[in-house]
Formats: C-alpha cells, structure tokens, sequence
C-alpha cells in the first residue's frame, strides 16, 4: 500500500494553535518480541519501541503513516521546533537551532523526549556558500546530505540499504511541500515511485509543517525527520 493512499486529508491552510505541549517523558511500553509495537491508532510507536523492535518492520496492513507536527517553540525571533506525535500535544522531539546569522553556519541538536533530553544527532553545516550538510549521530556515524542543483530542492543521503532524495513535489510548490523517494526510482513515473515519506508546509504562523512517513520505514524514522527538519530548514533561511 503507497502512502499516498495512507495520507491524511487534513489541510493545514488554517492557523493551528495547539494546545501547549506535555513536557513529561513518554510513556514505554512493553514490546513483544518479533513483532512491531502499534498503539490504538493502529501507528507504529518508535519512541516507546526497544531499540531491536525499531528495526523491525510493520506488515500489518491497516498501519496509518507515522505523523509529526512540527510547531514554533514560541519566541517571535527564535527558530528552535518542537515535534509532537498525531496527538498534536505529546513532545516527542526537540529541535535546536541556534542563530548563527550572519555565518550561515549550523549546529542543531535534534533531541528526543525534549529540550534536555538525549541528543539523537548533531546537523551541521558550513557557511552560506553551501546548502549540504551532514548528520553526525551520538554514536559517532556520520550521514552526509548533498544538495543536487541549485535552481530546484533536492537532497540526497544513503540510508540502510538504498540512496534517498527528498524532492520538491512540483516547480510551483518548491518551497513548500517535498517527498522522499529512492534515488534509484527517480527517472521513473511519479505513481510507480516508492513514497517513503512526504512534508508538507503549514501556512500557520505557530506552526512549520507535518511530516508522514510510510509506516514500513519506521526503522529509519530518525533518519527521515532529522533530514526533513533539515530541509524545511534551509527553505526557511
């Protein structure tokens, strides 16, 4: 099933104002062996997965996609986002992102749970001359992301076992909804591609965007929201 079919159809052409979210840890739960960990709304829940239950992928065929809202942590010239889950209220991520204008430079934490909790990766970047940047995880590996062109987005990484390119969906929507796709499918027609996850940009003032990922790649879910709050980032500047 493509996620496509799995998307939601709610529209973010409104203002959001969500409700001030949970600081608390989230709750864990017992995983059983084998098998990936749903929650009642039939979505699979990484964050209260073992770290071997990560690496398992979903079958179940009635699996939603995997949702975070990303919201503006609250101060006018800040740029720091705060992730929650499809509950729109539970924190389940924190994204530094210190203003190093005029330099260009970054270098963001990406944490889980909240704003002092673990960091998950660093996101770098060099100055202004260059819109690639790369992932530098707490275990010390290193994920580079090369921007391909520079008149239309794209950005390319390797993951577990293929390259992935998020790209802008249309010229018209450059700079505001993009998917991720295999980079070996690319050269194909849009509904023979693989969609592994898709960003679409809120025209809120609280609120940056919604990400979706396919719930059969939630052994990468760090991977895919570290790279699009990255993206989304550089479509800020």
């Amino acid at each position: 099933m493509g996620l496509k079919s799995l998307l939601s159809k709610d529209s973010d052409s409104t203002v959001e104002h969500p409700p001030p979210p949970q600081y608390s840890a989230t709750d864990t739960k017992e995983s059983l062996p084998a098998q990936p960990l749903v929650n009642p709304n039939h979505t699979f829940d990484f964050l209260a997965a073992s770290p071997a239950d990560r690496n398992v992928r979903p079958t179940a065929a009635n699996l939603k996609p995997i949702t975070f809202h990303v919201y503006k942590e609250g101060s006018f010239f800040g740029r720091d986002d705060i992730i929650t889950g499809p509950d729109k209220q539970q924190m389940q991520y924190y994204l530094r992102f210190p203003d190093n204008w005029p330099s260009g430079r970054w270098n963001l934490s990406l944490r889980r749970g909240g704003a002092e909790g673990p960091e998950v990766c660093q996101i770098i970047k060099g100055g202004s001359w260059s819109n690639s940047f790369k992932l530098i995880w707490d275990g010390g590996a290193v994920t580079p992301v090369q921007q391909l062109g520079s008149f239309r987005m794209r950005y390319e990484f390797r993951a577990s076992q293929e390259v992935y390119c998020w790209k802008s969906d249309s010229w018209v929507t450059s700079d505001y909804h993009f998917s991720l796709h295999k980079s070996s499918e690319l050269e194909l027609p849009r509904e023979q591609r693989t969609l592994i996850a898709h960003w679409r940009t809120s025209n809120g003032f609280s609120k940056d965007g919604c990400l979706e990922i396919h719930p059969e790649y939630s052994h990468e879910v760090e991977l895919i929201l570290a790279t699009a709050l990255a993206v989304q980032g550089m479509i800020r500047l």
